[in-house]
């Protein structure tokens, strides 16, 4: 027999009580919201037994909280590292974003600038012909769904919502004029934009713009191999161009740098003890847990000094919700869902990590491309 403590987050109640679970015997029914105070969650606290815990037991309600570790520069752990400067959740693809500075540098004027209206020019008919060659000659053949395709990050015009979205999360532009800071190329330093509109590289960009253009590189291919068949996902790029990719990211980012190599760290884990990979849907649920008993990672910070769980309880009492703590707790998990898909996005889209269909969700595993770059980058670290 088992022995399962739950404890409520809810610092004011704390209540706990003792599950026993028995082999041979139902599951016990267990709701995550403390009826003591109908506020907190409860989450595992301690597990006493020696009879080994079914994998089931990971997916129901109440999961077992690992509170992190703290840093220790001489372990592999990475979970303790990076702040809150991560890739928006709308910020999922890199190949766009690559595009945009390769062509900045291809029509930029003899000063080294381009006006922001003629940029978007630019990228709306490469956007569009990447788009048709990916998804019709490419993709079509392999069958490959919505969320494995590498097309859905370069949308065309007359897709309207979606185009903005890239513009403005990418670029940082409505079309017409800059919004400053706004964007990836800015919030990365990769240009510099002028009172007119301008934009002009600055140095940083090389990292992006001395690499293969992106454009003759999926333009020139005339078929994709896969990666995995359930749910398909093609290799997109060879393994030398990801990895000058990955590396430019990383040495950009710092933060991002320190995200991915977390969640990479998660899935080869779970890669060593299962054949199913790892389950990305409790990753929000057990971080928020965390923040709810004050326990929140630097990267679910609003700022040095403030939490978003606290930010979220704070709008949770001005819109006067009946339950502040919930609010809260419902947006921090909404919020790092969002930053975790985009993650994933980005580590599909290399070929770092390929999906597992398991009934109705999807799992991750990692790939030899990506365990190899792990290991490198971690051997680096020590």
């Amino acid at each position: 027999m088992i022995k399962i403590t739950v404890t409520c987050t809810n610092m004011k109640c704390m209540a706990s009580m003792d599950i026993p679970i028995v082999k041979d015997s139902v599951f016990p029914g267990i709701n995550s919201l403390c009826p003591s105070c109908n506020q907190g969650m409860f989450v595992v606290t301690n597990i006493e037994g020696t009879m080994p815990i079914p994998t089931q037991i990971a997916n129901t309600a109440s999961r077992e909280i690992q509170t992190p570790r703290s840093s220790n520069p001489n372990t592999n752990d990475v979970s303790d590292n990076g702040g809150n400067q991560i890739f928006t959740a709308f910020q999922n693809r890199i190949s766009p974003l690559i595009l945009v500075l390769q062509l900045i540098d291809e029509f930029k004027d003899s000063n080294g600038q381009i006006h922001v209206e003629e940029l978007c020019e630019r990228f709306s008919q490469a956007s569009s012909e990447l788009r048709s060659h990916l998804h019709d000659t490419l993709e079509y053949d392999l069958n490959v769904k919505r969320g494995q395709r590498l097309s859905d990050g370069f949308p065309t015009p007359n897709q309207g919502g979606a185009y903005s979205i890239v513009l403005r999360n990418i670029i940082g532009t409505d079309g017409k004029k800059v919004s400053l800071g706004q964007g990836l190329i800015q919030s990365l330093e990769l240009v510099r934009v002028d009172g007119n509109n301008m934009f002009e590289l600055t140095k940083k960009a090389s990292i992006f713009t001395e690499l293969e253009s992106v454009k003759d590189y999926f333009l020139s291919k005339k078929s994709l191999k896969f990666i995995s068949k359930d749910p398909m996902l093609p290799e997109y790029y060879d393994t030398a161009l990801a990895e000058e990719i990955v590396h430019g990211v990383f040495h950009l980012s710092p933060d991002q740098k320190a995200w991915a190599l977390h969640i990479i760290q998660q899935i080869a884990q779970a890669d060593q003890s299962n054949e199913i990979g790892w389950d990305s849907n409790t990753y929000a649920f057990e971080q928020t847990a965390l923040a709810a008993m004050g326990q929140s990672h630097s990267r679910w910070f609003q700022n040095p000094e403030r939490t978003l769980y606290e930010k979220f309880i704070d709008q949770g009492v001005r819109q006067k919700k009946p339950s502040p703590e919930n609010h809260a707790r419902e947006r921090l998990e909404k919020h790092i869902n969002g930053k975790l898909g985009s993650l994933l996005s980005f580590l599909k889209e290399l070929g770092i990590v390929h999906p597992i269909r398991i009934g109705n969700t999807k799992n991750y595993a990692i790939t030899v491309r990506g365990m190899t770059l792990f290991s490198k980058t971690m051997e680096a670290l020590e």
